[in-house]
């Protein structure tokens, strides 16, 4: 009876001691391989891999804006590429086309992209009253807050233009562009391409619309040959951020140099 509590207790002495020692040779970085009576202990694999903190990213970038819409399918085509790149632009939308494709909208917003005012139906501001530039930029602004929950962030006047009216009513800064694609005059994929590939610039703000199947084509090959050339795109503000820029309400902003 004494040798079997003798042999018990023995047991339980090496149970105990061989946790104990687990315990201990992984606390320390340690593992043990148990092979025909022998241990062999090897240190256990780093499983996390440490890196310096995040830095701001300081390499070339340019931002794609995109005016008129949003629209039906185009948008849609854009935000495709655009995720799949993972890469961001501005859409600077028409309250009306709000209106009719609010949930454009929310998309934008979940891949990371900025929404910009472009007015509500395109009205060249400088010729209007002073009421009517005010309906324009208050009644988008509503109306994308209607359709994703969120303010725009910047405004585009139609065809650029301002004056100030559109000074004293804008409540955001005004973003123009450094790179006009001419996608809406030329309406040919081809140049499209060859613009915003061949004569793209660090910081620049790339001119495009995408309420144009063809301008959607092009961006099939423009997105992606640009990362290729080691830009990052990127929103306006992020632009307007990386690049030490401050750009205050009614400011007009043209280039991230």
């Amino acid at each position: 009876m004494k040798k079997w509590i003798a042999l018990i207790l023995v047991l339980l002495f090496l149970v105990f001691s061989s946790s104990a020692t687990d315990v201990c040779l992984f606390s320390h970085g340690m593992r043990f391989i148990e092979e025909a009576g022998s241990v062999t202990f090897l240190p256990l694999e780093r499983q996390t891999e440490f890196s310096e903190p995040n830095k701001p990213y300081d390499g070339p970038m340019v931002a794609l804006t995109f005016d008129d819409g949003p629209s039906k399918r185009v948008t849609d085509r854009i935000l495709d590429l655009l995720e799949k790149h993972s890469a961001k632009a501005t859409f600077f939308v028409l309250g009306s086309n709000v209106e009719a494709y609010p949930d454009k909208l929310e998309r934008m917003l979940e891949l990371g992209c900025e929404i910009g005012n472009h007015s509500y139906d395109h009205k060249n501001l400088p010729s209007i009253s002073r009421e009517a530039v005010e309906y324009q930029l208050e009644t988008t602004k509503w109306c994308t807050y209607e359709a994703c929950g969120s303010f725009p962030t910047l405004v585009r006047p139609p065809y650029g233009n301002v004056d100030d009216k559109v000074l004293e009513f804008s409540e955001l800064p005004i973003i123009l562009w450094s790179l006009d694609t001419m996608d809406w005059k030329s309406r040919n994929t081809e140049l499209i391409k060859k613009i915003a590939i061949n004569k793209v610039r660090d910081g620049d703000i790339i001119l495009m619309h995408d309420i144009y199947s063809f301008t959607a084509d092009a961006c099939e090959t423009i997105i992606p040959a640009l990362i290729k050339k080691g830009y990052k795109l990127v929103t306006v503000s992020e632009l307007i951020e990386a690049k030490g820029f401050t750009v205050s309400a009614g400011e007009e902003f043209s280039r991230g140099r």
